[in-house]
């Protein structure tokens, strides 16, 4: 008996009386009594929360059991304390608004638990606002030295960068001693730096007034603030004697050319007390260095007295005084003097103009004062830096969506001269959007890049130049930048079939209407389709993932698993792997997808042989079938075997592929590879065999063959008078690591042959030929010679007809009316000698660890052996009666058991073989190899054997540089650098495979080191020439934090209770703290790329370019390492390091 108490909120009792024919009384009375509680309730305060702290509590008398409690998403982070609460308890959920963008953002948070009122929701709104992220470079003190008294410096160039997320303008730029120290060529001031990375330039030179040292401080001014101060500092130099005359533009005399002329131009500086009515100047020079060729009165002093030079001598005299004019007060050109440099002088080499100052002087008032001057220095250039920009005309970007980014392009500026070419600040141009790292002096045969990203803003059409300006001694044209803004379309799934055949596209005449199926039901209406070229494209697709079926006329369908949203940069949905190869002839419900005993649809043609005039048309009444008709002309006949020979051979026999039956809502059908296909049959037949009215046989095989040796074999059609033949069709196949096909070589017999064609990849040799114009056979024909070349022992044993298992049969077909395919069970090579058993064993070889098949082991019973092809699968024939030791052998890590197996007829023994569970690797340290510059290999390390094993293939071109383990999900994070095609990307690897997949750009160029931080899970990296930032796992897009634009992180990492992160430079181990900046130890072993912190703040490490392949382990606190374990690896350059241990615990 079974009682249930459902209360309401009460004290309940209850007499139950039980009634009987019992001796000890006919009636038995049991008490029952219980308290009805009020359940368990949840109840959350505030809600709607705009931010801060959530309350949970609860009103109910049970106990309330939390279970779970939303991460967080969309800027919102969420922490909490909850579990089970007793009643009237509470527990609180700490949210953190961080927005990434500047934006609003929501969150509902769910709080689930055991409460009779359900799971509780919580609205979470905050508005994400943009900031602009400026920074000055150079932005340390920089010093102008000495510099002559009412002269100018050389100017110092400024750049002002906005890394943050929202446009800036720039107020004001001024210098605190703006009369010495003075800004030049100001193109930032009352201009608006745009966001993620645009720049302006201003310049200051020092024009000191007054001798001694001096300083001042620049201060940039923008409308949310202004950036830190540069101190400027520099010197004035007076001589003994009062300086008077100033050369103009002496920057210019740095770099003459032999060969050349140029002008130099000197000034006059008057004094306010005594100004100058007369000057004469005396400047002697190298006459094996220079010539002068005039000397030209600037005609302020209107009256010329001397105006000589002499070339042998080497000098050039100059006087004039006012005469008309009035004296002059203020700054005057005196005098223009042309020289041209001499040739021989040699790259970099000087020589100075002289100024005598006893023959130097001016008067004032008939008062004769002399002048003095330092020797003017000019240097000789011999080499010159050659721009050169490519690509030219550069491509225009085509229609982009407004308010998107395109695809980047490259502008390569290449120096192609002899001495450093430097540009000047590159201006903006409006829609397009310049990142570079050019700013720098570009050494000879050295190069730069600018990435062009079309950002437009309007829907309209954008064109404009980018002028590029250097020190070149060659001019170039502007760079066209154009592309069209263009409104927001819907999401177009493009599609695109590759047509099977040996064109670039179908014969006109071949049917390729496309059938596109999309989850199982067909697309209505039909695909839009361009030309032949198989292209079509889909409507909207709702997010999620769908299957797509593409199917020609006269094709076997293609099938594509894809996801929308499509990923960033995805034109075109290939349907390439297999493409749509030939052979649905019927094409119809019943039959779709299925292939008939002869491959690719040729039946129908091969039967037309059976007719009186080898064709059957549309008129007849039977054996006209539409589908076979490839070129449409209402008959069936050699025409379309013509057809179909020209364009549609080999494909699907040379790869193996045949597409499964049928679609089933969104789970796509496996196109595999047959195991027919892809492993070598070992059969040893020897008689010729007949079965029907026709056989196959061959030439006898020579016997005694060694390793290395040539033989050939022919393959025969047996015939008579009453057993004619009009076509033939025959497949072969052999151990391909045994034996080697050379040649096929035809006799000619078939007047239209249509496959004669090997793959010694495969292990297989067709053959399929017609009688049409000529008469049948009637005898026994020669066919083909096949000349081969033994690989290994038993080769010549594994030739067999191909007669079971595979829609390729050996077929025969006749003649005198017979419409039928007659197929050859049996048909045998002939092997001279040999004694070999009946028994075959086969199966497949998996590796425990990922459940993988193990490609190229080596399997192997007795003097028998075969290697496992890409699947994994194996094939040993010609066993005999008895129990044999099956070993298999692999080249990796992979360690398999010996199995025994019992051969006691010719039925096939499955047998797998599946590798010893190897806990070495159950909880790996992960590692990047950087190969050749750009090329990524992931590989993982057994802590405990120190193995190493490839996780993964070889990533070419993918430059991948931070790697870092979220230690609370396992999940394993990368980041890439600026030698790939997705520069600076957030991606995610696979752990059990290592499979790449990208999550989205970041936003900065090359992010070259990572570090997730154990306590919340955020995302670090380092930007180079940018600085530190935060990153969002789900889109990628970076926000800088801390602003520095030199290299300087090879690789960082939290520190394990998340207070501080760690990074590497050289030999130095930084730790920054959110505050301070410091070196935490000085003495690393080398120059270390790959990092991870230890649970117990121990740190983990691996050199760059390390030959002996060592993992070390620091004490922090000493700086000493305190454990070094040497690692057999072939990788030497280890980029990143990370180790998740969690998985530990599991």
């Amino acid at each position: 008996m079974t009682v249930t108490f459902k209360p309401t909120q009460a004290q309940h009792s209850y007499k139950l009386n039980i009634t009987s024919n019992a001796s000890n009384g006919t009636q038995q009375v049991v008490t029952l009594s219980g308290n009805g509680i009020k359940p368990a309730e949840i109840e959350v305060k505030p809600n709607p929360l705009t931010f801060g702290d959530v309350e949970i509590g609860q009103s109910g008398k049970a106990d309330l059991k939390i279970s779970a409690i939303g991460k967080g998403g969309d800027g919102f982070s969420v922490a909490h304390n909850c579990g089970t609460l007793k009643p009237n308890g509470s527990c609180q959920v700490t949210v953190i608004f961080k927005p990434t963008q500047a934006q609003p953002h929501s969150y509902k948070l769910d709080i689930k638990s055991n409460a009779s009122n359900g799971t509780q929701q919580v609205e979470l709104s905050g508005n994400g606002k943009g900031q602009a992220q400026l920074s000055l470079a150079p932005n340390t003190a920089q010093d102008f030295g000495e510099i002559k008294v009412d002269e100018s410096s050389s100017p110092k160039t400024f750049i002002i960068r906005n890394n943050g997320n929202v446009a800036t303008s720039i107020k004001d730029i001024k210098s605190t001693n703006d009369g010495e120290f003075k800004v030049k060529d100001d193109g930032c001031t009352n201009t608006t730096v745009s966001a993620n990375g645009g720049t302006c330039t201003f310049k200051i030179v020092f024009e000191p007034k007054k001798g001694g040292p001096t300083q001042s401080r620049v201060i940039v001014s923008h409308d949310t603030g202004s950036l830190p101060e540069v101190q400027l500092k520099g010197s004035g130099k007076v001589l003994d004697k009062m300086i008077r005359l100033k050369v103009v533009n002496p920057e210019s005399l740095s770099n003459v050319k032999p060969g050349e002329s140029f002008d130099i131009t000197l000034q006059f500086v008057p004094d306010d007390e005594k100004p100058a009515d007369g000057i004469q100047t005396y400047i002697e020079f190298d006459p094996t260095k220079l010539k002068v060729n005039s000397v030209k009165n600037s005609g302020v002093l209107d009256f010329t007295l001397l105006e000589n030079f002499d070339n042998s001598e080497g000098y050039v005299s100059f006087a004039a005084m006012s005469w008309d004019n009035p004296v002059p007060t203020e700054v005057f050109n005196l005098v223009t003097i042309n020289f041209t440099a001499l040739e021989g002088a040699s790259d970099g080499e000087t020589t100075d103009l002289i100024f005598d100052s006893e023959k130097n002087y001016f008067s004032s008032e008939g008062e004769f004062i002399s002048m003095d001057y330092d020797p003017i220095p000019i240097t000789f250039v011999t080499k010159e830096s050659v721009i050169a920009i490519e690509p030219l005309p550069f491509p225009a970007f085509g229609d982009v969506e407004k308010e998107t980014n395109s695809e980047p392009k490259t502008l390569v500026i290449r120096n192609k001269g002899e001495a450093d070419l430097q540009l000047e600040a590159l201006p903006e141009v409006e829609g397009f959007k310049l990142v570079h790292d050019c700013s720098e002096p570009i050494k000879p045969d050295k190069s730069c890049e600018i990435t062009i990203t079309f950002t437009p803003k309007e829907a309209m059409k954008y064109k404009a130049p980018l002028t590029i300006a250097s020190n070149a001694s060659n001019e170039v044209s502007d760079v066209i930048l154009e592309g069209k803004g263009i409104e927001p379309k819907a999401l177009v799934l493009k599609g695109r079939a590759k047509w099977q055949g040996h064109v670039s596209e179908p014969h006109p005449e071949w049917k390729t209407g496309l059938e596109v199926t999309i989850d199982g039901l067909p697309y209505y209406p039909p695909p839009q389709e361009v030309g032949n070229s198989g292209e079509f494209e889909l409507p909207e697709l709702a997010d999620g993932e769908h299957c797509i079926e593409v199917k020609g006329l006269h094709t076997l369908s293609t099938f594509k698993e894809i996801t929308v949203p499509l990923p960033e940069g995805v034109e075109f949905i290939e349907f390439d792997e297999p493409p749509l190869t030939e052979g649905d002839v019927l094409n119809t419900e019943e039959h779709r997808n299925v292939l008939h005993p002869l491959r690719d649809g040729r039946e129908l043609i091969l039967m037309t042989v059976g007719y009186p005039e080898k064709k059957v048309c549309i008129k007849d009444a039977e054996g006209y079938n539409p589908q076979g008709d490839l070129n449409a002309d209402g008959c069936i006949s050699k025409a379309d075997g013509e057809l179909l020979n020209a364009n549609f051979n080999g494909y699907a026999k040379e790869h193996g592929y045949i597409p499964q039956e049928g679609i089933a809502g969104k789970t796509c059908p496996v196109t595999k590879q047959t195991k027919s296909a892809s492993r070598a049959r070992r059969r040893d037949l020897r008689d010729g065999h007949r079965v029907g009215m026709a056989s196959f046989s061959t030439t006898p095989i020579p016997t005694n063959l060694s390793v290395g040796d040539t033989f050939e074999m022919t393959v025969l059609v047996n015939a008579n008078a009453s057993e004619p033949v009009d076509a033939v069709a025959f497949y072969l196949n052999f151990a391909p690591d045994l034996l080697q096909v050379n040649a096929l070589k035809s006799f000619n017999r078939f007047d239209l042959v249509m496959e004669e064609v090997f793959s010694n990849g495969l292990g297989r040799i067709d053959f399929v030929a017609f009688r049409w114009d000529k008469g049948p056979i009637v005898e026994t024909t020669s066919l083909v010679t096949i000349s081969f070349t033994l690989l290994g022992k038993g080769g010549e044993r594994t030739i067999a007809f191909n007669n079971s298992g595979h829609p390729d049969r050996t077929i025969v077909v006749l003649s005198n009316n017979y419409k039928d395919t007659l197929v050859i069970d049996q048909a045998e090579v002939i092997v001279e000698d040999g004694n070999v058993g009946t028994g075959t064993v086969l199966g497949r070889i998996l590796d425990a660890f990922t459940n993988e098949p193990v490609a190229n082991a080596r399997v192997v019973i007795g003097e028998l052996e075969i290697v496992s092809n890409e699947f994994g699968e194996y094939e040993i024939t010609g066993l005999p009666a008895g129990t044999h030791t099956v070993t298999v052998i692999s080249e990796d890590d992979h360690h398999f058991q010996p199995q025994t197996v019992t051969i006691d007829g010719e039925e096939p023994v499955s047998l797998d073989f599946v590798s010893d569970w190897d806990e070495a690797f159950a909880c790996p340290i992960y590692a990047i190899q950087d190969h050749r510059v750009s090329d990524t290999q992931f590989f993982i390390i057994s802590p405990s054997t120190k193995a190493v094993r490839d996780l993964g293939p070889l990533y070419k071109k993918h430059d991948i540089e931070g790697l870092a383990i979220d230690q609370a999900t396992g999940e394993l994070y990368c980041t890439s650098g600026d030698k790939t095609d997705k520069p600076g990307y957030l991606c995610k690897i696979d752990r059990d495979n290592g499979e790449l997949a990208y999550i989205g750009p970041t936003g900065f160029a090359e992010v070259d080191s990572l570090a997730i931080r154990p306590t919340d899970g955020s995302l670090w990296g380092w930007a180079v020439g940018d600085g530190l930032i935060t990153i969002d796992p789900e889109t990628g897009q970076g926000t800088l934090q801390v602003p520095y634009d030199k290299p300087f992180v090879e690789d960082m990492v939290w520190s394990y209770d998340g207070n501080s992160i760690y990074a590497t430079q050289g030999r130095n181990l930084w730790v920054y703290d959110g505050e301070i900046l410091g070196i935490a130890c000085n003495n690393l072993p080398g120059a270390v790329e790959g990092v991870e912190m230890l649970p117990s703040n121990a740190l983990m490490f691996a050199f760059h370019q390390d030959n002996s392949a060592r993992i070390h382990v620091l004490d922090i606190e000493s700086c000493q390492v305190i454990m070094e374990e040497a690692i057999d690896t072939p990788y030497k350059d280890i980029e990143g390091i990370a180790w998740w241990f969690g998985c530990m615990s599991q």
